[in-house]
């Protein structure tokens, strides 16, 4: 089950601000119990409209149709 887990802002080398949805994977485990716990995944980053954001490196991202860098400061960007 995919969750939106946070917002980060970014400015594009376009000069641009941009709004960053961060979402996080997350599948049952199945613990000791046999209970079914959330385990977390895959993060996924797009931007505010919709358009894949590819992770380059913390703070360093850009969006994959345009290939615009976009950087944050933010101290809980990925």
């Amino acid at each position: 089950m995919k969750r939106h887990t946070r917002i980060v802002s970014a400015y594009g080398d376009d000069g641009r601000p941009y709004t960053l949805y961060i979402y996080t994977n997350y599948a049952p485990t199945l613990t000791r119990n046999a209970r079914a716990a959330p385990t977390e995944g895959i993060t996924e980053l797009a931007t505010s409209d919709g358009q894949p954001v590819r992770w380059r490196a913390k703070g360093l991202y850009e969006i994959e149709l345009s290939g615009v860098l976009l950087r944050s400061s933010a101290s809980d960007a990925p």
